[in-house]
């Protein structure tokens, strides 16, 4: 009886028979200001566990997340409270420890690596990659944290336009995030030229949205943001007040999105 059923429902309401097939997922992307409030110093990573807990999400993009300090591990801490995969890519280390970015998955991550992009001794900066599969396909994640001079950021983009060119198919989803330092926002229309990523805030419904995160007590410039192909976005929006403005020096973006199986 249920093959009859679905047949008729592809002809006659091809539309709701997709959505029916889609899968959908929120996504969030934060630079963690390495755990510590940027007022008192004072570790939040407890606020963060229970603020993350209280959103729905199912892959989160973390920018200067502590690995390891002084014996104890923020990214674990984290990924742990919410029963997550977890993807590390090292960037920064010094006596006591390390941070870097990472990449948490509420679904499997295949494999990961960590590429340097780095343009100077004085930022170590990197890009992490992860693939995840969903709905049947492998979806390519990236989490990028970069320069803080246009200079740097240009040089890095250009790496990782060449990184994601030779790993990415055509018809392969990919969703890119992380703090790009772009407050201009003229580095990273390569990414928009190049590789035919969109930046969510620039999508039909949601270009009138307000995309400032930095400063988070006083969000002045658009510093993190979301970019993708091959996936229908169905929400963005920066998340501000209590308690994102006092857990970071950034605000977190928030994202929706749908993911259709390859061969509807």
């Amino acid at each position: 009886m249920i093959l009859p059923f679905l047949f008729f429902l592809l002809a006659s309401r091809p539309n709701q028979f997709c959505n029916w097939l889609s899968m959908e997922f929120n996504a969030l992307t934060y630079n963690l200001h390495k755990g510590k409030s940027y007022l008192t110093r004072r570790s939040v990573v407890s606020e963060l566990k229970s603020a993350f807990r209280d959103l729905d999400i199912d892959i989160v993009f973390l920018q200067e997340v502590v690995g390891l300090n002084a014996g104890e591990s923020h990214l674990d801490h984290l990924a742990d409270s919410l029963g997550f995969h977890r993807a590390y890519g090292l960037n920064n280390s010094n006596g006591r420890g390390h941070y870097g970015n990472a990449i948490l998955s509420r679904f499997p991550i295949e494999s990961s690596a960590n590429r340097n992009i780095s343009t100077s001794r004085f930022e170590r900066r990197g890009s992490l990659q992860a693939r995840v599969p969903l709905a049947g396909r492998e979806v390519m994640l990236y989490c990028l944290h970069l320069d803080l001079l246009e200079s740097g950021r240009s040089m890095q983009i250009q790496n990782v336009v060449h990184q994601v060119k030779h790993q990415l198919s055509s018809k392969g989803p990919v969703l890119l995030a992380g703090d790009f330092n772009d407050w201009r926002g003229r580095v990273c229309r390569r990414l928009e030229r190049e590789l035919g990523l969109k930046n969510a805030f620039f999508e039909k419904d949601f270009e009138k949205r307000d995309r400032r995160t930095f400063p988070s007590f006083f969000p002045s410039v658009s510093l993190d943001r979301f970019y993708f192909k091959n996936l229908e976005l169905q929400d963005v929006r920066v998340l501000r007040g209590n308690p994102w403005s006092r857990l970071s020096d950034h605000c977190p973006v928030f994202s929706h999105f749908s993911l259709y199986p390859e061969d509807i």
